[in-house]
């Protein structure tokens, strides 16, 4: 049975045959490439150094400044010193005078010792005295008369001697059960209560001396040589609090397990708010380094990966200085390496290379220092005149 031929198949037919025939005639091109004629190479991208005008760079001036140094430092405050203040003579603790939290000053009384027995020993001492020195006295004058032996004397004198010891120990003892404090602090627990029966060393009061208030943290070996006792500090508090201080102290041997060098900075705090045991921040301020001031989009690598910048000469020359990091900030980044003024290729410094002339925008501030920079916008009165 055969099929009718319609007027479609006629015109696939017809297109298949057509374009087939012009394959076979054309050029054949595979994965987007032509024939290569070796007279008439194709070319690549144009460069600059292609182009017949001088490649065009933005550049801006920059010069050296004095760029503040610190040395960052994290620690914890601790009190000046914790001082243990005990008994110096025995007794019964009958009042304390302080509670924890308590500031008290040097002098201040911490705790009250029965003084019952101690006025008692005072006054037994006391006629012991006056005892010894009547007989002392009579013995001396026997002597004189020649109705007593001379060597009575030099035993009489000794027993005065020992009975005045006797008495000035007694009075001394008896001002030991007043306790005080010996120097300004913070008064702490533990602390005695009344009522405890208090042997000659035990404990009646902790005391921390918190002004000045010390953060105590670790320098490593590479650092420790740029500082100082003496160098100023700004310190800020995880409490948000934030204070100035002073070196104080720093090691002068390594902790051999960390090989890092212990540093002590003192924080004035005589009002007592600043506390011991918080983590701390400081900043201690080392001699400014010169260096300049660059944005960080001016930075870029040779073809050895050495990180420095383009710069360009009075005679728009291009060259490739290295430079080294010393810190970033939001304004830029902060490089040594470059001498005195030198004027940093901003805008296309990606693209040149080091000998090459250029021509050259100056910049400042992101403005363009040209003839060629775009016109200022009319305001909105003369917009609206034009409108109209």
């Amino acid at each position: 049975m055969a099929f009718p031929i319609k007027f479609p198949h006629i015109l696939a037919i017809g297109l298949t045959v057509g374009v087939g025939a012009y394959m076979l005639g054309g050029t054949t091109m595979f994965s987007g490439q032509g024939p290569i004629d070796p007279d008439n190479p194709v070319r690549a991208t144009a460069t600059a150094a292609d182009d017949p005008e001088l490649f065009s760079v933005r550049a801006r001036d920059f010069s050296v400044q004095d760029r503040p140094n610190a040395l960052a430092m994290r620690g914890r405050t601790e009190a000046d010193a914790s001082v243990m203040v005990s008994a110096e003579t025995g007794g019964r603790v009958v009042d304390v005078a302080v509670r924890e939290g308590d500031q008290v000053a040097a002098g201040d009384v911490l705790c009250r010792l029965d003084e019952a027995t101690r006025q008692a020993a005072l006054t037994q001492a006391r006629a012991a005295v006056a005892q010894a020195e009547v007989d002392l006295n009579a013995a001396e004058a026997l002597a004189d008369n020649g109705f007593g032996a001379q060597n009575r004397v030099p035993a009489l004198q000794a027993a005065f001697d020992g009975a005045q010891a006797t008495f000035e120990q007694a009075e001394l003892d008896l001002e030991r059960t007043v306790i005080t404090a010996p120097v300004d602090g913070l008064v702490q627990l533990p602390l005695a209560d009344v009522g405890t029966q208090l042997a000659a060393g035990a404990l009646c009061a902790t005391l921390l001396n918190i002004d000045p208030l010390v953060i105590t943290g670790q320098v490593s070996e590479r650092d420790i040589g740029a500082l100082s006792v003496g160098m100023d500090a700004r310190v800020s508090l995880v409490t948000g609090e934030e204070a100035e201080g002073t070196v104080s102290f720093i090691a002068a041997v390594a902790d051999t397990a960390t090989r890092t060098f212990r540093v002590d900075i003192d924080i004035p705090n005589p009002e007592g708010t600043l506390r011991g045991g918080v983590t701390a921040e400081a900043a201690i301020d080392l001699p400014p380094v010169r260096g300049h001031l660059l944005p960080l989009s001016s930075l870029g690598l040779d073809g050895a990966g050495t990180i420095g910048v383009h710069t360009v000469d009075a005679d728009n020359v291009v060259s490739f200085t290295p430079v080294s990091l010393l810190g970033d900030e939001r304004e830029g980044v902060w490089v040594s390496g470059l001498d005195g003024d030198v004027r940093v290729i901003v805008v296309g410094q990606d693209f040149v290379e080091p000998g090459q002339e250029v021509a050259v925008t100056m910049v400042e501030n992101g403005i363009l220092q040209t003839s060629q920079a775009p016109a200022q916008p009319q305001d909105a009165a003369s917009d609206e005149g034009v409108a109209q």
